[in-house]
């Protein structure tokens, strides 16, 4: 899916509004829901809500 990236320049390398392909998944014995980006930076997000907050559909 491709989201754009709405949080602050520099948040773990992002730029704020440029679009990223990425998936959203989760493991077993983890708690937080994981962005995977196309090259293959893992971000973290202990919920849905926090992580609409950086990130909006394109």
């Amino acid at each position: 899916m491709k989201l754009r990236f709405i949080g602050k320049d520099g948040s773990l390398g992002f730029i704020h509004g440029k679009v990223y392909k990425v998936e959203i998944t989760s493991w077993p014995n983890d708690e937080n829901i994981w962005l995977v980006t196309e090259d293959k930076r893992l971000c973290p997000y202990g919920s849905l809500e926090m992580l609409s907050k950086n990130w909006e559909d394109v």
